[in-house]
């Protein structure tokens, strides 16, 4: 039988891991479409 905490326990880690890879990624695309504004010349600083 799987120990309840260790399930638990590695669900909150699983959750961890997915919102900071889904952090990553949004920021990735945000990055991605700002660069690609820049090079189509739309988007200045």
């Amino acid at each position: 039988m799987i120990d309840l905490f260790v399930l638990i326990d590695y669900f909150n880690f699983g959750q961890y891991i997915y919102s900071f890879f889904l952090f990553l990624g949004l920021s990735l695309i945000s990055f991605g479409i700002i660069f690609f504004l820049e090079k189509k010349g739309y988007y200045k600083y």
